[in-house]
């Protein structure tokens, strides 16, 4: 079985780490505070980028992450095993 199927990492221990590209964050914000020129930024997908933090479920343990952070986690964890 491929522990990389399913948007899944992979089990680190019990601890599942699942990819979630809806993680972004907005870095690009406009100068006027109007709410029309906001809701345009909101829109403009130029204007995000991935969220660079790891959400952690406290309850079941599970990790979720923008997959451009799954990646550098797996080459990490690949680096640290060989």
């Amino acid at each position: 079985m491929n522990p990389f199927e399913n948007g899944m990492i992979g089990t680190f221990g019990w601890i599942r780490v699942y990819e979630d590209p809806k993680m972004v964050e907005q870095f690009r914000h406009p100068r006027s505070k109007g709410k029309r020129i906001q809701a345009k930024w909101r829109k403009n997908p130029a204007n995000f980028r991935p969220a660079r933090h790891i959400m952690q479920n406290k309850r079941t343990g599970d990790i979720y992450c923008h997959p451009a952070v799954a990646q550098e986690l797996r080459r990490t964890i690949n680096a640290r095993a060989f």
